[in-house]
């Protein structure tokens, strides 16, 4: 869970304090909550979480929406916000051992100047030494004004370098979208985990708007666990049959196949590269003309393809099997030869053809009209 902590450096000058804030929050073109009227919850669970609002707002209006943030900008937000850190903090100690200096500075020249000022009147001690005494005065004070001067260039170097580490940070942060704002009665939000898998940067923008018409802003980025399905990559394509003879009227459904078999999408894209000799349509492919053409295969991401040479002939024309397709399966699974007279369903005629069947039963039909009538005669 990421929080950017605004941090707020107090630092001195001869009789005041200048302050000088660093905070690692992400600013746009909008003027974020310079009243501090927003908090945002420091972490949510389940993607929910509950907004806090001033006691000092009593009458408002409270909106909220998500934005995903690309894992590569994300990374280097935390890349230039850890930098940008520890780059100030070795700022800070510059300014720390230089304000160390300025108090010592102030310390010697109260001393010397208390100890003028108890001198100046003496009476006994001499103009000169007076003199003297006013000289190393105005050193102390002119080494403690010098030591001002590098302080304060060092508070500017130090500020302008935050404001440069602000804006690399705010051009990496996603803004917000006018159009998507959900308004929020009870101050809670919820961001939908279904819509991305694994861990996911998402910038929470919160909006109040208050019974006056002033609109504040304030947003912080959060790492939660997505619950959609985890995306796996297609590695590959393959078709049934890298060639093909189709006649023409004809057709065949070829078979694309992804790897690997989990792949999310699955979704391949077909083209013929001459519709004139062969289409296809959801992988049927159908022969058009006499001709060749090449059937393509591509993943729906484009980073695989798979082809098919079809070789189309005439409609009377019985084409070639293709040289990769499988045979028929074979009613003799061995290879051993078979024995003729073996029938596989019907039996055989044994050696007998129907041409003398048919003259033994035109002879046995003469037979019996000759012995009927030989016997009418008797």
């Amino acid at each position: 869970m990421i929080k950017r902590v605004r941090k707020l450096l107090f630092l001195s000058l001869i009789f005041a304090f200048v302050f000088s804030s660093l905070y690692f929050a992400d600013a746009h073109n909008v003027e974020l909550d310079p009243e501090s009227l927003i908090t945002m919850p420091s972490m949510i669970f389940s993607g929910k979480g509950t907004i806090t609002i001033s006691s000092k707002v009593t009458n408002y209006s409270l909106y909220y929406q998500a934005v995903k943030m690309d894992d590569s900008a994300y990374q280097s937000v935390l890349s230039t916000t850890e930098n940008g850190k520890k780059e100030i903090a070795s700022l800070d100690d510059e300014l720390t051992k230089l304000k160390n200096e300025l108090d010592n500075l102030r310390e010697a020249y109260d001393t010397k100047k208390k100890e003028y000022d108890s001198k100046v009147n003496d009476q006994s001690i001499s103009d000169q030494e007076k003199q003297k005494m006013a000289e190393d005065l105005k050193d102390e004070m002119d080494n403690y004004n010098k030591k001002v001067n590098n302080y304060n260039e060092k508070i500017k170097s130090r500020n302008n370098r935050v404001q440069e580490i602000n804006n690399s940070i705010y051009g990496l942060t996603p803004s917000y979208v006018d159009s998507n704002w959900t308004e929020t009665k009870d101050r809670s939000f919820t961001i939908d985990r279904s819509t991305f898998a694994k861990q996911q940067a998402i910038v929470v923008w919160a909006k109040l708007v208050t019974s006056d018409n002033n609109t504040y802003y304030d947003e912080t980025i959060y790492v939660i666990d997505g619950t959609q399905a985890e995306k796996v990559d297609v590695t590959g394509v393959s078709l049934d049959k890298k060639n093909l003879s189709l006649s023409v009227g004809s057709s065949y459904t070829l078979t694309a196949t992804i790897t690997p078999s989990n792949a999310t999408n699955k979704t391949v894209v077909w083209e013929s590269n001459n519709e004139s000799v062969a289409s296809v349509v959801n992988g049927k492919v159908t022969g058009k003309g006499i001709g060749t053409a090449t059937i393509t295969a591509t993943t729906e991401d484009g980073n695989h393809t798979a082809s098919c040479f079809v070789t189309v002939t005439s409609s009377g024309e019985n084409p070639n099997e293709s040289p990769n397709e499988n045979p028929a399966p074979s009613t003799n699974p061995s290879n051993t030869p078979k024995d003729p007279t073996v029938a596989n369903n019907d039996l055989p005629f044994a050696g007998e053809n129907k041409v003398f069947i048919l003259f033994i039963v035109l002879s046995a039909i003469g037979i019996v009209f000759y012995i009927k009538y030989k016997n009418i005669d008797k």
